[in-house]
């Protein structure tokens, strides 16, 4: 099969020497919101015990980057602190293809309490949306996710050519607590008007202030503004 998709020989070669898989959907197993994990996650303290799980998994992931399944997202490491984490998250890019290998049932996407599965598809999409528009928009972007060694966590993060910073939290939710915002005005106050926008993405269709430069925007908004 792998001939068939004309892979190129080093790739295939790799591939033929990966070991077998015994799940459908080995590398996004660690979390039930796992349509997107980084390498290394799965390694815990482990150490060296650890290490050819870590080796194959990557090895899959590159795989499957080759076969268009996933799409790597890279961490954003602007040097706020001394250490930051710099592990790349992988996505599903095909919400219909997560929501089969993760065998999750629509009841289940419908029930916002039990395990949050829509929230992790949910950032999933919005992630795979802005990948594409990333090929054609006028204004250019690099795209990126932040994770501190504290875990302070900001899903999305758009840097622009001049400096300027968009970060997006995605919740599967139409309100928006003082907790969903926090990381982001910790942002704020880390690297003031270089934030030009902290946007939580919410399922509600209205857009409303946060105050100074956050806002609960729809998902649509994605589309929507220009």
């Amino acid at each position: 099969m792998v001939g068939e998709l004309h892979l190129p020989a080093a790739r295939a070669r790799s591939a033929r020497a990966l070991p077998p898989v015994r799940s459908a959907s080995p590398a996004f197993t660690a979390g039930r919101s796992g349509v997107h994990t980084g390498v290394g996650d799965r390694g815990g303290a482990g150490g060296e015990r650890h290490q050819p799980e870590r080796i194959y998994t990557a090895s899959y992931l590159e795989l499957l980057r080759a076969l268009f399944l996933v799409d790597r997202l890279p961490p954003w490491t602007p040097n706020l602190l001394k250490r930051e984490v710099g592990r790349s998250k992988y996505l599903l890019t095909d919400s219909a293809l997560a929501i089969w290998l993760t065998r999750t049932r629509p009841d289940t996407l419908k029930d916002l309490i039990r395990g949050g599965a829509l929230g992790g598809l949910l950032e999933a999409f919005v992630a795979a949306e802005l990948m594409r528009q990333h090929t054609w928009s006028a204004e250019r972007f690099t795209l990126s996710h932040y994770r501190s060694p504290e875990g302070r966590e900001i899903d999305l993060i758009l840097e622009l050519d001049d400096g300027g910073v968009i970060a997006i939290e995605v919740k599967a939710a139409a309100s928006v607590s003082t907790g969903d915002t926090r990381h982001l005005r910790w942002l704020y106050e880390r690297i003031g008007d270089r934030l030009k926008a902290g946007v939580v993405l919410t399922t509600d269709d209205r857009a409303r202030s946060l105050g100074g430069p956050l806002w609960a925007l729809p998902v649509s908004a994605l589309w929507e503004l220009g």
